[in-house]
């Protein structure tokens, strides 16, 4: 059967692994394999980030990708297993040193945040709640930001006027995304975040 990627792909991947391993069926573990390096390899923009465009997505995207990182890391295959689809055998495997895009989406992920340390609510990510735990589902938490700096994700269709720091930062930020899944109608949405707090939002979620 073709495999048919989305943002849960990464969870499907961990399954297979978890399964594979627990009833000592290496295809299986393979088979997620296969599945989180394509996800990384064709589900991404040019600039690194998730092609959703959301951030709320790609970070949850990034979180259940290295939770499946962790369950194959260090995995050794049976001494004669091929596996059919790649002929590859794991020995010892390292499956973050295949994927560097993990890399490159967290670096994506880390223009969308605002002075205060949480993401802007923009492109259908919602307002994240950092003291209940979790950033809406998602445990992905990232530092205040000391400065602000323009920045620009030309593939996602992002961009950020930023400036200041500490608590007299200032971030205008400009969404022009293009055909996506969470696109608005408005194809130039603006937000802007200052004084300590966000001043002009996004239609949200």
């Amino acid at each position: 059967f073709p495999r048919f990627l989305s943002n849960y792909d990464p969870m499907v991947g961990r399954c297979e692994i978890i399964t594979g391993r627990v009833i000592g069926e290496p295809e299986f573990v393979h088979g997620g394999v296969i599945r989180l390096d394509l996800t990384m390899k064709t589900q991404l923009y040019a600039d690194g980030m998730w092609n959703e465009g959301t951030p709320f997505y790609g970070a949850q995207v990034l979180e259940m990708m290295e939770e499946a990182v962790a369950y194959v890391d260090g995995y050794s295959d049976p001494e004669d297993y091929k596996d059919r689809e790649t002929g590859k055998h794991f020995h010892n495997f390292n499956l973050k040193m295949e994927i560097p895009q993990l890399v490159q989406l967290n670096k994506a992920l880390e223009n969308f945040l605002t002075p205060d340390g949480e993401f802007a609510p923009v492109y259908d990510t919602f307002k994240q709640y950092r003291d209940e735990g979790i950033i809406g589902g998602v445990n992905y938490f990232y530092p205040p930001l000391n400065e602000s700096k323009p920045s620009l994700l030309w593939a996602t269709g992002h961009g950020m006027i930023g400036a200041g720091k500490g608590e007299k930062q200032i971030q205008l930020r400009l969404q022009f995304m293009g055909q996506t899944h969470h696109v608005h109608l408005d194809p130039l949405g603006i937000t802007l975040f200052a004084q300590g707090r966000e001043m002009l939002s996004d239609i949200g979620y």
